[in-house]
């Protein structure tokens, strides 16, 4: 599942059913199967006040999406085995790409700012300096006023008023053309 990312420890954490049963459910692409789970799980850390182990799975979230991200090939190849695909969408091969892909990304977003709350909730919101270029990159990439918030809560704690600010202006902007 998460072959870049070593093993974490959670003998002492009881995963629950309902955790485990989100990964029987069928996704219309592999990699989302096993990110959801990863996602469920982590989800489930931070709820225990594990936020060490989540930090750990969410690294490897992190690390496991931006490589499909950075990967054409597998993107393409997901698209093709994909249930959409299969049921005459291959006309419609560009926005099953721009779909999937706008999808990781919102995921690889919602990933980096769990693992952002994590490293705050521990009083070690400094360790996300090494994750907030791809942070800002991705809020970018999305270019939605929520993500243009979250941005600037993150540059606010981490100190950098002007990226906060560069974020916040962003954000008027988005909302002043909704």
């Amino acid at each position: 599942m998460m072959r870049d990312c070593p093993p974490g420890d959670l003998d002492d954490v009881s995963v629950p059913n309902s955790v485990l049963q989100s990964y029987r459910y069928e996704y219309d692409y592999k990699s989302m199967h096993d990110i959801y789970f990863i996602i469920h799980m982590c989800a489930f850390l931070l709820t225990e006040g594990e936020y060490h182990l989540a930090a750990h799975y969410y690294r490897g979230l992190i690390r496991m999406m931006t490589a499909i991200l950075n990967d054409t090939d597998a993107i393409m190849a997901e698209i093709l085995q994909g249930h959409q695909f299969r049921q005459g969408m291959d006309t419609k091969i560009d926005y099953l790409v721009q779909a999937y892909v706008t999808g990781l990304t919102a995921n690889l977003s919602n990933a980096l700012y769990s693992l952002y709350k994590c490293y705050l909730y521990q009083g070690q919101s400094e360790y996300f300096q090494e994750y907030v270029d791809q942070f800002d990159s991705v809020c970018n990439s999305l270019a939605t006023p929520s993500a243009f918030h979250l941005l600037a809560d993150v540059w606010k704690v981490l100190g950098n008023k002007h990226k906060m600010k560069e974020a916040l202006e962003k954000q008027d902007s988005m909302k002043a053309y909704s």
